[in-house]
């Protein structure tokens, strides 16, 4: 697999995961009963998957070299999504206190809850496109093919750090959120 290849799919699995937290806060705003635990598995997730994983790779790894081959570019995205992530982050914080005061019976965080996700699905759905029509686009058409390799072994190293099947074990976790989301949908 290129490195482009692995964030793209990525990028699937985080589209789905932040919709589904989209679509569980925006039941919960209209008076469904979502339980806190599914919540905070959601949150829980995105942390790990999203922030600890994906974007370290990203900000770790693609972006350094990125900035380093292609400095001279007019339109260096680098900046603008290194600012995302910290914006991705910031809502995210929101998001878990929020979640937390709902979980021990504060009801009147329903509505930061509901407008939080949402403000953080928008935020990075238009922020995955930017990547895939942007800065992957690069690393696939202009990255030499042992750049390539060794960005993706820099990848697996830090998908060792994280611990053993960390990966797929999350891929699966998405799967099952995707699942339960969709029940509290029908």
């Amino acid at each position: 697999m290129k490195p482009n290849e692995e964030l793209v799919d990525e990028h699937l699995i985080i589209s789905r995961s932040v919709s589904d937290l989209a679509s569980m806060a925006k039941a919960l705003e209209k008076g469904a009963i979502v339980p806190a635990k599914l919540l905070k598995t959601e949150l829980a997730f995105i942390e790990n998957f999203v922030h600890r994983c994906h974007h370290r790779k990203e900000e770790q790894v693609l972006f350094p070299v990125l900035e380093s081959l292609f400095s001279l570019r007019p339109h260096d995205q680098v900046p603008e999504l290194l600012i995302e992530h910290e914006m991705s982050r910031d809502i995210l914080k929101i998001l878990v206190v929020a979640v937390n005061k709902y979980a021990n019976g504060d009801h009147s965080q329903v509505v930061k809850i509901s407008r939080s996700a949402e403000a953080y699905k928008t935020l990075l759905i238009e922020h995955m496109k930017k990547e895939n029509s942007g800065v992957l686009k690069m690393i696939e058409t202009d990255l030499a093919a042992d750049r390539k390799l060794e960005i993706m072994e820099r990848f697996s190293l830090i998908e060792e750090q994280l611990g053993l099947n960390h990966h797929n074990n999350y891929v699966d976790l998405a799967n099952t959120l995707h699942d339960q989301s969709k029940r509290l949908a029908a």
